[in-house]
C-alpha cells in the first residue's frame, strides 16, 4: 500500500514538473516574440526636456572613451550635459574625461568622489552625486562599459518621459569565456521563461524588469 502511494506521489511530481517546463517553453516563446514588437520598442518622438547623462566610473579608462564617443554622437538625441562621476580612479580615467571636456566644453563635466559616506555603496553614491550636479529634466544613468548603437537611447528616453517613471533596457551581454556564455544562456532562458516580456509588457501585471547599467527617469 505504501509503495503504491509513493508511486502515485512520484508520478504526480513528474507530471507537475513536465507541466511546469511545458508552460515555461510556452512563455519563453511568447517573451522572445515580443522583444522587437511595437509594445517593446515604442518610440515617443516628443522630447521637450533637457537630457543629462550620468556616468559613474572607477578605473574605466579603457571603456569610457568609447562610451563618451557613442553618447555624444547619438542620433536623434541631444545631450545637454554628460556628468562623469569618478569614484577614486587610479588609472587614466580623469585624463579621458579631460580630453572630452576640451572637445565638448560646457557639456562634459567631471565630478570626483573622495569619500563615500557611511551607509552608501560607491556606485549608488556616485549616481546620487551625478544627480545633484545635473540640470536636465530627463536623467540617463549609464555604466562606462555599455556599448551603444545608432539612436538606441531615443526609445528609452522617450518611454521614460511618456510614462513619467523609470525605463531601462534589458542588455545584450558580451561574453568571452565559456563559463560566462553558459551562465548567460541559462539565466536569460529562465528569465524569459518565468518572468518574460509577456508578463512585463502586460498592463495588468505588476512585474517589471530593471537593469542598472542603462536606465532613464524624468
Amino acid at each position: 500500500m505504501l509503495s503504491e502511494v509513493l508511486n502515485a506521489v512520484l508520478i504526480a511530481l513528474l507530471l507537475a514538473d513536465l507541466a511546469t517546463w511545458v508552460y515555461a517553453l510556452y512563455c519563453l516563446g511568447r517573451s522572445v516574440s515580443l522583444i522587437k514588437s511595437s509594445r517593446a520598442l515604442n518610440v515617443y518622438e516628443d522630447l521637450r526636456e533637457g537630457v543629462t547623462a550620468v556616468v559613474p566610473v572607477r578605473n574605466s579608462a579603457n571603456t569610457l572613451r568609447h562610451l563618451l564617443k557613442a553618447l555624444l554622437s547619438q542620433e536623434r538625441v541631444r545631450l545637454d550635459e554628460v556628468v562623469v562621476v569618478d569614484d577614486g580612479s587610479t588609472d587614466g580615467t580623469p585624463e579621458v574625461v579631460l580630453d572630452f571636456m576640451n572637445m565638448y566644453p560646457g557639456v562634459v563635466k567631471y565630478e570626483r568622489v573622495e569619500r563615500v559616506p557611511e551607509g552608501w555603496t560607491p556606485k549608488v553614491y556616485a549616481c546620487y552625486r551625478g544627480y545633484l550636479r545635473s540640470s536636465g529634466g530627463l536623467l540617463l544613468f549609464i555604466d562606462a562599459d555599455v556599448a551603444l548603437k545608432g539612436s538606441c537611447l531615443r526609445p528609452l528616453l522617450g518611454r521614460a518621459a511618456a510614462l513619467g517613471g523609470i525605463a531601462s533596457y534589458a542588455p545584450r551581454f558580451s561574453c568571452r569565456t565559456l563559463s560566462c556564455k553558459v551562465a548567460e544562456a541559462v539565466l536569460t532562458t529562465v528569465s524569459h521563461a518565468f518572468t518574460g516580456f509577456d508578463k512585463v509588457l502586460n498592463p495588468s501585471s505588476r512585474l517589471a524588469w530593471f537593469y542598472g547599467c542603462c536606465w532613464a527617469v524624468p
